[in-house]
């Protein structure tokens, strides 16, 4: 019987594995995100697994993943609607992990640095644009904290709500690649591997 397979990766990913990647991703990310906010922790976590099912299964896994996680945020805390604006730092996340993985940034540190430094940047400013735009610098979250700080000392909402997520998204993206590119290579040596099915 020919199981249904997605070619996401070099090697089909049977259907069923994909799914519970998905499933598993959102969850996940969900919840790590509910442990940092009950732990007041000014780290965010909800990528984690954004970044490793796009690593290892590719766009539009990592994409459903990434919107979806917001989306299951906004269910854990009973639909506050602060959590949904979001879903495009973490659809840039699954975007920006999809391409440069496939362009083998996940095979050398140094390629792992410039994906770090892809993720942390591009978070940073989308993430600040949005507390700018959306929610006037102030999210009520941890980190508000640094940036009340950032703005005290003379520095507009944006350059505040900016320069406070740079080290914030550094320390968070560089967790979520310490998941993802174990992984990566642990089952692209597998597909790699003679004899494997």
């Amino acid at each position: 019987m020919h199981i249904m397979s997605i070619h996401f990766a070099r090697k089909p990913y049977p259907v069923p594995v994909v799914v519970f990647a998905v499933i598993t991703g959102t969850a996940l990310n969900g919840f790590l995100n509910l442990v940092c906010d009950s732990a007041n922790l000014p780290i965010f976590l909800d990528s984690v697994f954004t970044i490793t099912v796009a690593g290892c299964f590719g766009f539009w896994p990592g994409l459903i993943v990434g919107v979806a996680t917001n989306l299951f945020e906004e269910v854990l805390r009973g639909f506050q609607g602060s959590f949904w604006p979001f879903a495009a730092v973490n659809a840039y996340s699954a975007i920006i992990t999809a391409a440069l993985v496939k362009r083998g940034f996940a095979r050398s540190l140094v390629g792992t640095f410039w994906l770090l430094a892809a993720l942390a940047l591009g978070n940073s400013l989308l993430g600040a644009l949005i507390v700018t735009f959306v929610y006037g610098g102030i999210t009520g979250e941890p980190l508000d904290a640094i940036v009340r700080t950032l703005i005290i000392t003379g520095r507009g909402v944006f350059t505040s709500a900016f320069l406070g997520r740079i080290f914030i998204n550094v320390v968070d993206k560089g967790i979520a690649l310490l998941v993802m590119v174990p992984l990566y290579l642990f089952l692209a040596q597998r597909e790699t591997t003679p004899g494997r099915d």
